[in-house]
């Protein structure tokens, strides 16, 4: 439905836009480029915090020779649980912009005769895509200090993304090119929901982790580019000035902006492998035989053990005794004494073998010792 069609006889298809009073909705409240930038801007954020540190544990990893491992989320070195928290915490100042901060007043869901308050449904609808990042933040602090069935932290983070995927995908516009850039937009949702969900299965892959990663930021990132498209005035993006162009050019960017990110992954992990590499880990010098009999001993015992999230070390209380040394990811002094057994052999078969002159002398000296 054309957008000048709305505002002259206020239908939206085939039903009335109508106000509290009776009298038909002319001009149907829109975003804004606020609204649209800053909250992109908050995913975008969130998405280089993830594939930074899932880069960061997948080196460790590579050092320690150990199989790489995912978390749900990630500590912080000043605070442990900030993540959690400011998930949990975070959402409610959307839910608070949308239905009383950015407006003269409280944005009403009912009218005094019972029926919908038509230019405040879609503040309502942007702030139920809030319910799951609290839900999903709730269940992170409390995973943060007792222990949950494995892949809990990952089922309401992934419930999260899908549920404001779905309600985007829902959402009606009245303008069809404002209707493809939000669906496009929920398409990024959803595809969050899938990259959470497959990322626990796939917890040993860092391909899974990075997939995350770029799903949330290129939800961010398309964010920000509907506020540019829509509400930065520019004629190139303006659907009555610019005709079918502007609907035909949105995939197109999606596309370059989908693949720009990728790009900008494969970057961020080569300057990140690079300065890895400055550290010289302990990892390179071991033989490759040493390297794949540890690794294959260690991913059996990762499969076997609980979700990352669970891991002694992503719980803000120390685990209770007895627990540390049961749990497949906990390290024994036997561990590091064959690590260190490892080690120096590496290092001996690295010495170069003796010439022939030193090697008789050798025998000279055995003989004379004799």
């Amino acid at each position: 439905m054309d957008s000048d069609m709305v505002k002259s006889n206020g239908t939206y298809g085939a039903y009335n836009l109508t106000q509290c009073d009776g009298s038909l909705l002319l001009k149907h409240g829109s975003g804004t480029w606020k609204g649209h930038f800053w909250p992109g801007l908050v995913f975008v954020i969130w998405g280089l915090w993830i594939t930074y540190n899932s880069f960061q544990r997948y080196f460790q990893s590579r050092r320690t020779a150990e199989t790489y491992t995912s978390r749900s989320w990630y500590r912080l070195s000043v605070w442990n649980g900030f993540e959690p928290w400011l998930k949990f915490l975070g959402p409610f100042a959307g839910v608070w912009i949308e239905l009383f901060g950015d407006h003269s007043e409280y944005q009403s869901l009912i009218c005094p005769n019972g029926t919908f308050v038509s230019d405040h449904v879609h503040n309502w609808q942007h702030s139920s895509s809030y319910i799951g990042f609290i839900l999903s933040g709730f269940v992170d602090v409390v995973g943060s200090y007792i222990e949950l069935p494995p892949g809990t932290e990952q089922f309401f983070n992934g419930l999260a993304f899908f549920s404001e995927g779905f309600l985007m995908v829902m959402h009606g516009k009245h303008e069809m090119f404002d209707g493809l850039v939000h669906q496009l937009l929920g398409w990024t949702m959803l595809l969050g929901a899938l990259a959470v969900w497959l990322e626990y299965p796939l917890r040993h892959n860092i391909l899974a982790s990075a997939f995350r990663g770029f799903a949330v930021i290129l939800q961010g990132v398309w964010l920000c580019e509907i506020g540019q498209m829509m509400f930065a005035g520019s004629k190139a993006w303006n659907p009555i000035t610019g005709g079918m162009n502007p609907h035909m050019m949105a995939p197109v960017a999606f596309v370059w902006l989908s693949f720009g990110i990728i790009i900008f992954h494969f970057l961020f992990f080569l300057v990140l492998k690079g300065i890895d590499s400055w550290r010289a880990p302990a990892y390179e010098v071991l033989p490759l035989s040493s390297r794949t009999s540890k690794t294959n001993d260690s991913q059996r015992s990762n499969f076997e053990g609980d979700d990352s999230a669970n891991e002694g070390s992503d719980c803000l209380d120390s685990p209770p005794s007895g627990v540390q040394e049961s749990h497949p990811h906990a390290d024994s002094p036997k561990k590091h004494s064959a690590h260190r057994q490892q080690i120096l052999a590496a290092l001996q078969n690295l010495k170069p073998s003796p010439s022939g002159d030193s090697k008789a002398a050798g025998r000279k000296r055995n003989e004379h010792i004799v």
